[in-house]
């Protein structure tokens, strides 16, 4: 089985969302990265809502957090390299998950496949083909 670690556009939608993708997620191995859990708790930080704050700690609680690691920033700065040699980089955060997704051969579950299509030799689906 394939492993996937979802992007933090994707969680919050999850996250907002939980019922409509309870069927399509079944059986995936979902992980998040712990960039994502970090980009999660800045908006736990931010939130004047403690609905939102709720969810999502109860979010981050249930799924795998991978650990960045050396591996996976070596090749989050491959990705920087790349991307900029070729003047087409994307946001800090997004390079860092590129890099860890491709460091640990999972496939990234993502909304922003604009972005991220742009990173050579990262597998990417959006959520909406998980519903299919």
């Amino acid at each position: 089985m394939v492993d996937y670690l979802l992007d933090t556009d994707v969680s919050i939608e999850i996250i907002n969302h939980p019922g409509v993708w309870d069927g399509a997620l079944f059986g995936l191995r979902l992980a998040i990265s712990s960039v994502t859990a970090y980009e999660l708790g800045v908006g736990i930080e931010k939130s004047r809502s403690s609905k939102t704050v709720q969810e999502t700690r109860g979010f981050l609680a249930a799924i795998e957090v991978i650990e960045f690691d050396l591996e996976a920033a070596l090749e989050g700065a491959r990705v920087r390299a790349e991307l900029e040699a070729t003047g087409k980089g994307i946001g800090p955060y997004d390079t860092l998950i590129a890099g860890h997704c491709r460091a640990q051969e999972r496939v990234l579950i993502t909304n922003n496949l604009r972005e991220f299509k742009r990173v050579g030799r990262l597998m990417v689906r959006s959520l909406g083909d998980l519903d299919a």
